[in-house]
């Protein structure tokens, strides 16, 4: 009996997870116009994968360390900007054609105060 309802708890398990959404379904790849710090710097979504992504800038100032997505859309971006580290949270349009949010200084881990806001289009 014991293993009658191991198996149907696993089964439902299973079933569940299979279930669950997790990663963002848009595209991001391809160049974004960012406004940070009142600077305006092209960001390259070079890879997109499942829930994260990677990229890089055309201004030696900015730095790319992680970049990852929610399936709900939210955005999380972790860059140094001139050898400070800062995290910008947001969320991305409906259409991947927009993100914003805020920033803070500091990584996801060990983040500090809001210092700004922050605000991407994608170019064609």
């Amino acid at each position: 009996m014991k293993k009658v309802f191991f198996i149907v708890g696993l089964f439902a398990l299973l079933m569940l997870g299979a279930c669950t959404k997790v990663g963002f379904e848009g595209d991001i790849l391809g160049e974004w116009e960012l406004d940070v710090f009142g600077k305006e710097v092209i960001m390259t979504v070079t890879e997109q994968g499942f829930v994260t992504f990677e990229a890089i800038f055309d201004n030696p100032d900015f730095a790319f360390t992680y970049g990852g997505t929610s399936h709900s859309g939210m955005v999380g971006i972790e860059i140094y900007y001139k050898g400070f580290a800062y995290t910008l949270h947001g969320n991305i349009s409906d259409n991947s054609a927009t993100m914003q949010g805020f920033v803070r200084e500091g990584v996801v881990n060990a983040g500090g105060p809001v210092v700004g806001n922050w605000l991407a289009f994608k170019l064609p």
